[in-house]
C-alpha cells in the first residue's frame, strides 16, 4: 500500500493548507483538466498528449495484483509514455477518474486521491479478453513555472481486479 502521507488529511471539512481562495479553485480546476486529459489521452492513443501530463521527473507505479511485476515502477516523462504505450498501444481502453480529494502541501504542489474505474479490451491472442479495475489513483502533482500543474508522481490500487481469460 502507498505511504499514507498521501491519504485525505481530514474527512469533509476543508483543508487549511497551501492554497486559498480563487487560487484553490483554479488550482483544483487545473489539476482535474490534467487528470480528464490523462484518461482521454491514453484511451484514444494521443500518446504525446499522454506524456506532457506528466512531469520530466515522474514516477508511475503500478502493481499488477498477481498478474506480473508486483514492484512495476517507471521513472521520467518519456519512459512512463514508453511502457503505457507499449502495454495497451493495441488495447481499448477506457478510464474514468472522479471525486478527488485534493491536498495542498504548498501553491506548487498537491496530493490528490481519485476514485477509478478502467476496462480494457485485449485483442485476439493475448492472455485476457477483458480487465476490469476498480480503484484509487494516489498522486502528486507538481505546478509549473508556466503555471500548468503536471502529475510528479502516480500509484495505481485497485480495490478489485476482474479478469476474463480468452
Amino acid at each position: 500500500m502507498y505511504g499514507t502521507h498521501l491519504y485525505p488529511k481530514t474527512h469533509c471539512e476543508v483543508t487549511v493548507d497551501g492554497l486559498a481562495g480563487i487560487d484553490r479553485l483554479l488550482a483544483i480546476e487545473q489539476i482535474k483538466r490534467t487528470k480528464a486529459f490523462y484518461c482521454f489521452s491514453m484511451d484514444t492513443k494521443n500518446w504525446d498528449g499522454y506524456q506532457n501530463v506528466f512531469t520530466d521527473d515522474a514516477v508511475l507505479e503500478v502493481p499488477s495484483h498477481g498478474l506480473g511485476d508486483e514492484d512495476a515502477r517507471v521513472e521520467g516523462a518519456a519512459a512512463i509514455r514508453k511502457h503505457v504505450e507499449d502495454a495497451v498501444g493495441n488495447v481499448v481502453t477506457t478510464h474514468e477518474c472522479h471525486t478527488p480529494i485534493i491536498d495542498f502541501t504548498s501553491a506548487t504542489s498537491a496530493n490528490v486521491v481519485w476514485a477509478m474505474e478502467d476496462m480494457l479490451r485485449f485483442p485476439e491472442g493475448s492472455p485476457a479478453k477483458t480487465l476490469h479495475g476498480m480503484g484509487h489513483y494516489f498522486e502528486q502533482y507538481r505546478r509549473l513555472d508556466d503555471g500548468s500543474w503536471r502529475i510528479a508522481h502516480v500509484r495505481l490500487e485497485r480495490l478489485r481486479l476482474d479478469v476474463v481469460p480468452f
